[in-house]
């Protein structure tokens, strides 16, 4: 019956390598709790319920613990990459009929939209304020003077 856990502990550690998340690593420590109880000689069920017990108390430790580093993407003050280009100045070619326009920024096209709805869109060179998400928060600098 070992084994037959540390089979699928390794199944289970390939899984992660290949998906990248915690939670099949995780189930994998679980599996492997079952392969201690089976080289201790336990029986069978007590066996599955130790590897189901550790396997899924680590997969809600990790998901408990990824909830509460995860933050809004328009929250600047807590995500600081944002941070990094506020400030930064950007030229804005033309404006689309919905309100946004592509500016490019760090070698690559942002999708940017005005800090006030109301502004007049002018082209010409504009400063980022925020960041929303994948999308930058821009003024224009003209305005700024």
């Amino acid at each position: 019956m070992v084994s037959i856990w540390l089979i699928l502990a390794g199944v289970l550690l390939a899984t992660e390598m290949l998906t990248g998340t915690f939670y099949f690593l995780m189930l994998g420590a679980g599996a492997l709790a079952g392969a201690l109880c089976a080289r201790l000689d336990v029986p069978v069920s007590l066996q599955i319920v130790v590897a189901s017990l550790i396997g899924l108390s680590a997969c809600f430790a990790v998901w408990q613990m990824r909830g509460r580093r995860v933050t809004h993407a328009s929250d600047n003050n807590a995500n600081p990459l944002g941070q990094l280009d506020i400030g930064e100045r950007v030229a804005v070619a033309h404006w689309n009929e919905d309100g946004t326009c592509e500016v490019k920024h760090r070698g690559a096209m942002w999708a940017a939209v005005l800090s006030r709805p109301d502004a007049q869109r002018m082209t010409g060179p504009h400063r980022i304020v925020a960041v929303d998400g994948v999308r930058l928060v821009i003024e224009s600098v003209d305005r700024l003077r």
